[in-house]
C-alpha cells in the first residue's frame, strides 16, 4: 500500500470532521486503496468486538464472550453506510433495506417502525423481521443518520429465541452510541 495515501487518508479522518463518530480503515482493493467507516461503539456486557470478522464483511462485529462470528446463534454488527452511495434520504434507505427483505423473503413479515435510543437520546428507526422459513434469520435493525453517514446497528439471530435473548444486547448497544462521546 501506498505510505503516502496512507498518510492523507489519516490526516483526512483526523482534520476534517465526518459528522459522526466513526473510524476509518484502509485495504487493498483490486489495483487501488479503498477506505471504509464504522461506528465507534464498544460492545455490550458479555459480548465482545470481532476484529478477524469485522474486517472481513467491513462492519463493527459483535459476538458473545466464547463464541465466533459464523457459528453463533446470534450476532451484532454496527455499520456506516456513506450517503453519496446510497439513498438520497434515511427514510428511502430503510425502505429499500425492508423492500429487499420482502423481495427475497415475500411472505416473512416486517414489524411496524419502533423507536431505540442512542446515548445522546436520538431517536432511531428499528424495524423487525422474521425469516420466511425456518432456516432464515431473524433481525432487528435500528438506523441512524450522522452528518455523511447512515448508522446501522443489527442484530441477526438464526432463531426466535436466540433473536429474543440477545435483543437487550441491541438495546445496549445502540444506547452505547453517541456522536459526540465524553473523551477519558
Amino acid at each position: 500500500m501506498n505510505a503516502r495515501l496512507l498518510l492523507v487518508f489519516i490526516l483526512t479522518c483526523s482534520v476534517f470532521p465526518v459528522g459522526a463518530e466513526t473510524e476509518g480503515f484502509a485495504y487493498q482493493c483490486e489495483s487501488s486503496t479503498c477506505f471504509w467507516r464504522r461506528p465507534i461503539v464498544d460492545p455490550p456486557p458479555g459480548w465482545v468486538r470481532d476484529e478477524e470478522s469485522g474486517a472481513h464483511f467491513k462492519f463493527n462485529a459483535f459476538v458473545r464472550k466464547g463464541e465466533s462470528f459464523t457459528d453463533a446463534d446470534a450476532v451484532m454488527y454496527a455499520l456506516a453506510v456513506y450517503k453519496k452511495n446510497a439513498a438520497p434520504t434515511l427514510a428511502e434507505h430503510i425502505n429499500q433495506r425492508k423492500e429487499r427483505h420482502q423481495k427475497a423473503n415475500p411472505t416473512a413479515p416486517i414489524s411496524k417502525p419502533q423507536v431505540m435510543r442512542n446515548a445522546d437520546g436520538k431517536q432511531l428507526t428499528a424495524i423487525a423481521s422474521t425469516p420466511a422459513t425456518p432456516k432464515g434469520d431473524w433481525e432487528t435493525v435500528a438506523f441512524d443518520e450522522e452528518g455523511d453517514y447512515y448508522l446501522v446497528f443489527a442484530l441477526s439471530a438464526r432463531s426466535k429465541a436466540a433473536h429474543d435473548k440477545a435483543r437487550d444486547a441491541l438495546t445496549a448497544l445502540v444506547r452505547g452510541y453517541s456522536r459526540n462521546p465524553k473523551k477519558p
